[in-house]
């Protein structure tokens, strides 16, 4: 499969909480945690403990989200983003949710505070690659 990411993608887990827009009622907020980052998205992994049937009804492609990613020294970066694909898998014995999140906007202040960010992952991890450990098992994608 060719690459068609613009931007080196580098493996690391922050924090990041992400709100989804709810077309039924309440906006929904999941606390999760970064596969890997890049300067235009991010990959996100979360541990599912219900039947992920439950779940995948309510979530589709190019859905918008906000998004608050927490950095280290207590450095909160604010963004903008939508659910670029998504998909199922099964981590040791339980689903696991992971979705590709492209970002769509932020504050000048902000993304001169991402970009640091990833300069500064850049360095530590300069290969550029990031792999998930989510295995699909069932895939709901349409990268």
């Amino acid at each position: 499969m060719t690459e068609r990411r613009e931007f080196a993608r580098f493996t690391i887990s922050v924090p990041i909480r992400m709100r989804f827009a709810c077309p039924f009622g309440e906006a929904a907020t999941i606390n999760a945690r970064t596969r890997n980052i890049s300067e235009e998205g991010v990959t996100v992994e979360i541990a599912i403990s219900e039947d992920p049937q439950q779940v995948t009804p309510y979530v589709w492609d190019k859905m918008p989200v906000e998004l608050a990613i927490m950095l280290p020294k207590n450095y909160i970066v604010q963004a903008t983003a939508r659910l670029v694909w998504h998909r199922l898998g099964t981590d040791k014995d339980k689903y696991c949710f992971e979705g590709g999140l492209f970002l769509t906007g932020m504050t000048d202040d902000d993304r001169t505070l991402w970009e640091q960010f990833i300069t500064h992952v850049a360095v530590m991890e300069p290969t550029g690659r990031g792999h998930g450990t989510c295995a699909s098992n069932h895939d709901a994608s349409t990268r």
